[in-house]
């Protein structure tokens, strides 16, 4: 998308598209995937933290948000699966296994494919970045708000508290397959990648099916999945854009018919 603002004392100019085209994303250097490997070293590090020595302290014992609206009610009783364990099985692998191998790696050997091995992994590094960034956003929302599971709140008899009872809002296995269908999609989009529609149809098709089984072993409510596919799919739009230039996120004042241009896209 490009936005142009004109600034000048003569009479305004007919807007003219792309006036300074701006140049073609140069292959990543060394230095580059080095700051990267940082950052997803670091945040690799803060999401371990929070699921083992953490967990503990973060994690609400009591629910803060404990009533449940009557679509999420509804769409519960609709969906569970009388087997709920088999469900939450299939739904590891298609909002886990499935996302962090299938699409990710479609990207990364187009990269290395189409133009070098660099590239590959500059696309796969921002895949990471933004899957560790939906999985410490959800953290911290999980942690802050304190929704009661659904399969606590129906559980007849009560359930004995425990460390992953109340952290229903939202759903991780949503949010972690959406960002990494997005980004993934993203990257290929940016890169022209042959391959990039299968990556878009592969990865958005584990998330929505991760969405649903979600609902299906008595994990999440609607409403948390919705959320944690928004959130996800958020992350997984602008974290490559932002941080690897995929799609070339900035702005620059340039020369223009009658004045200047703001020109940027996003």
């Amino acid at each position: 998308m490009i936005l142009a603002l004109w600034s000048s004392a003569a009479p305004a100019a007919p807007l003219v598209p792309d006036p300074v085209p701006l140049p073609p994303k140069s292959s990543p250097s060394r230095h580059h995937l080095l700051y990267h490997d940082i950052i997803v070293g670091s945040m690799v590090g803060v999401y371990l933290l929070s699921e083992t020595t953490l967990r503990p302290q973060l994690a609400p014992l009591a629910c803060r948000w404990c009533e449940v609206p009557g679509i999420d009610s509804s769409v519960r009783h609709a969906l569970v699966w009388g087997d709920r364990d088999q469900a939450n099985t299939i739904s590891n692998y298609t909002g886990i296994v499935l996302p962090s191998l299938v699409p990710v790696g479609m990207v990364f050997f187009s990269g290395w494919s189409d133009i070098s091995l660099a590239d590959g992994i500059d696309g796969g590094l921002a895949i990471v970045e933004a899957a560790l960034a939906s999985g410490l956003v959800t953290q911290t929302i999980k942690f802050s708000i304190g929704r009661q599971r659904p399969y606590a709140h129906y559980a007849n008899p009560p359930l004995t508290p425990a460390i992953d009872s109340n952290d229903s809002f939202f759903s991780g296995h949503t949010s972690y397959s959406f960002s990494i269908a997005v980004a993934s999609g993203t990257v290929a989009s940016a890169r022209h990648y042959e391959l990039a529609p299968a990556v878009w149809a592969v990865g958005l098709t584990l998330a929505a099916t991760t969405g649903y089984l979600r609902i299906a072993s008595d994990s999440h409510y609607l409403s948390d999945v919705v959320v944690g596919a928004a959130v996800g799919s958020s992350i997984g739009y602008f974290m490559p854009r932002w941080l690897h230039d995929h799609g070339r996120i900035g702005t620059r004042v340039v020369p223009a018919p009658g004045g200047i241009a703001l020109i940027g896209t996003f």
